[in-house]
């Protein structure tokens, strides 16, 4: 699963205007982690555990 979801990710261009039109919670890849951005702007860092549900593992500011 999370290497389907690093291929999805890798097919979308190097711009940010994609994220105007996907709805919350957004996920995407940025150096090399797993992004969730939620409406009010948190940013957390996600894997996905044996049974392929998130798990946060961190938070960016």
């Amino acid at each position: 699963m999370m290497e389907y979801l690093k291929r999805k990710l890798c097919r979308l261009e190097n711009d940010d205007s994609w994220k105007e039109n996907i709805p919350f919670p957004r996920y995407y890849e940025e150096n090399g982690k797993i992004i969730k951005e939620t409406e009010n702007g948190e940013k957390y860092i996600i894997t996905l555990d044996k049974n392929h549900k998130e798990v946060i593992t961190g938070k960016i500011r």
